[in-house]
Order: C-alpha cells, then sequence, then structure tokens
C-alpha cells in the first residue's frame, strides 16, 4: 500500500590589512538550566538522504594538541562539520583553537576575529570583512594563515561542566560545547561588530593596518546596525549620542536578507543599559531569542543544558546580507516535537523553506 503525505510549504521568500583583527567577542555562562534542544539543520542531519556534502573547507588547528583528548576533538569536528554544511564557499578556513585558564570566570569562550579591507573584488570598500570571507574574492589571500582564533576557558573543563556529548541531550549542570563551537565559529565568519563605548561615548571602527593607520574602518555587520529610523555608522563618532543609542536596549539588524527571512522585521540585537565589552551589539538579543527559539545560536549567554546544534535562518541571513554564500534551511512547524499523529487520521505536515 502506497503512502501519501501533503506538504504544505510556506516559503519565505588592493589594500590588505595585514594581521589585523577584531575586538574580541564571547560568550557567557548563565545561571540555570535551560533543558531546550533546537536541532540540527536538515542539510546536515539528513545529509544522507538528501545526497548533500560539505562544500566548505575548514581546518582546525590546535595550538595546544596535548590538551585536546578525543571527545574534545570530536565536539568540536561536529560543529565544523555542521557549518561545512551550511557554507557554500570552498575556499579553506583556517581557525586557530586552544584552551586557556585566563579567561574571566563566567566567559565560555571568546574569538578573535581577523580582518581584511579594500581587497580584490570587495563587496565595498572601506569595510573590514572576516578574512575568512575576503579568501572567497581574493585568491591571494589564501596564504594559509588562520582566519580566527577561538579559546575556551580551561578551568570550566577542568571543572566538568562541558559536555562534549554529539547526540544533542541536554545535560543538567552542563554547558554544550558543540553549540559554544559553533556559536564562535559564526564570529569568525563576520558575526561581529566595531562598536564600543569608554565613558559616555560611543565610537566604531578599527583601524586599517598597514595600508591606512590614520583611517578607521567599520566592519561590515556594522552597516546594517538601527536605532529607530537612523544607523549607527551616520552618527557622529565619538559622540554622547552614538553612545546613548548603543546602550538604548533599541538596536536592530537592518540587514536585507535577514528581514526578508523575518517576515519583513528587523531583529533585535543586545543592546543593555550597561555596556558590555564582548557582548553589547555583536549578539542578538537575549530575551527576544531566549532558550529553545530555533534562532538563539548568537546571543551573548549559554546555559547549561541548552543545546543548540543549528546556527539559525537569522544568522544566516547576516552572513548573507555580509556576501557569503550559504545553504537553505527546512524547518518543520507541524507536527511540533513530541506531537504524536494518531495511525489512520489525515495530518498536514508543515514546513518553511528559507531559500536564501
Amino acid at each position: 500500500m502506497k503512502r501519501f503525505m501533503l506538504l504544505v510549504f510556506l516559503f519565505t521568500i588592493t589594500k590588505i590589512s595585514i594581521g589585523q583583527y577584531s575586538i574580541l567577542t564571547k560568550s557567557e555562562a548563565k545561571a540555570g538550566n535551560a533543558f531546550t534542544v533546537v536541532e540540527e539543520p536538515s542539510i546536515y542531519k539528513d545529509r544522507v538522504a538528501l545526497n548533500k556534502i560539505a562544500q566548505a573547507n575548514i581546518q582546525i588547528v590546535y595550538e595546544d594538541p596535548g590538551e585536546w583528548i578525543l571527545e574534545h576533538t570530536d565536539a568540536l569536528d561536529e560543529a565544523v562539520n555542521i557549518w561545512s554544511h551550511l557554507l557554500k564557499d570552498n575556499t579553506q578556513i583556517v581557525i586557530n583553537v586552544k584552551w586557556s585558564d585566563s579567561l574571566s570566570g563566567a566567559t565560555l569562550a571568546e574569538t578573535k576575529t581577523y580582518l581584511r579591507n579594500n581587497f580584490a573584488n570587495a563587496p565595498k570598500n572601506n569595510f573590514h570583512y572576516a578574512k575568512a570571507f575576503a579568501k572567497q574574492k581574493d585568491a591571494g589571500l589564501n596564504d594559509g594563515s588562520k582566519d580566527m582564533r577561538i579559546t575556551f576557558n580551561k578551568a570550566k573543563r577542568d571543572s566538568n561542566l562541558f559536555s562534549f556529548d554529539l547526540d544533542g541531550i541536554p545535560i543538567k549542570d552542563k554547558y554544550d560545547f558543540v553549540t559554544l563551537a559553533l556559536h564562535e565559529m559564526a564570529h569568525g565568519l563576520g558575526f561581529t561588530s566595531s562598536m564600543t563605548k569608554s565613558s559616555s561615548n560611543g565610537d566604531f571602527g578599527e583601524l586599517g593596518i598597514p595600508t591606512n593607520t590614520a583611517q578607521k574602518y567599520p566592519k561590515i555587520y556594522d552597516e546594517y546596525l538601527k536605532h529607530d529610523n537612523n544607523y549607527l555608522i551616520n552618527i557622529a563618532r565619538p559622540s554622547y549620542e552614538l553612545g546613548q543609542q548603543l546602550t538604548s536596549n533599541n538596536v536592530y539588524y537592518d540587514g536585507t536578507k535577514t528581514k526578508k527571512v523575518n517576515n519583513n522585521s528587523a531583529p533585535k540585537i543586545y543592546a543593555p543599559s550597561a555596556w558590555k565589552s564582548g557582548s553589547s551589539i555583536g549578539h542578538f538579543d537575549e530575551t527576544a531569542f531566549p532558550e529553545g527559539d530555533p534562532n538563539s545560536l548568537l546571543t551573548p549567554f549559554l546555559s547549561a543544558a541548552e543545546v543548540i546544534r543549528n546556527p539559525g535562518y537569522l544568522v544566516l541571513g547576516v552572513l548573507e546580507d555580509i556576501g557569503w554564500n550559504v545553504e537553505r534551511q527546512i524547518t518543520t512547524i507541524s507536527p511540533k516535537p513530541g506531537e504524536e499523529i494518531m495511525r489512520g487520521s489525515s495530518y498536514t505536515i508543515k514546513c518553511m523553506i528559507i531559500l536564501m
């Protein structure tokens, strides 16, 4: 007997800065256990059935190889494999990783993103791009050097506070390492801001070393940051006005692709009233995208027993606004996780395919 499923699809439709790197972005531990799961993107989870293979070539370089045992590297490889199936560009991406006991107590990991500006075939000049992306446009940048460096908190590891589980099962009082690695890699791909605040003044931009040491360039991510009707990069810097807007709890990401996959609405950016270096502006808002939300990976905090194995369509939208070529996302709307379908009954399976 043949069985048929009715699918209802909802469609939403050269100057080189050698050695320049971005302000550090970081993930922090959040108190409590979430016991939530966001599953892998179907293009990875169902890769065999879909006949999908990894397209991006992501290489991990261990700066302290003796500190990494098999369960650590397997978890890191899982994050690499997920990103490798989501990025269409196939130029090699080099990620240096290390353990450190010098990170502050709440910090789970931090990422240093290496930058390039005004490179050959840059989508826009006078903006910093992540080197990992710039290499896709300018083959001359493929020198084998690192594109990002991710530092993980060794003290958390030694206190047995990380879960290196590959099955995506939340574990009480443990922070999911695959989730953490996915998050940090997104920063290294370009989900990172140059916005800063010192005293009451806001500022942005980083020096264009070595070709223009007097000129500060914003990151391409910064171009889309908006407060009310004002784009932040159009505000005088440094200035009190910019400082107020950076801590207004009212900043949104106004990228075309990102809004397209968000019902034409700009997602909210984390902009708390007290500036948090490494967290403010460079993440989605924690309240708008709480634990369990499909777009919660790039919020600044990670709870114990919070498993996120999917960057989410908003993160992919941001990366595409920056210039990356990314794979589609398929999200099941119904049935919902845990919902039972009775034998003999009729049921409509609803999915949303995000066409990036």
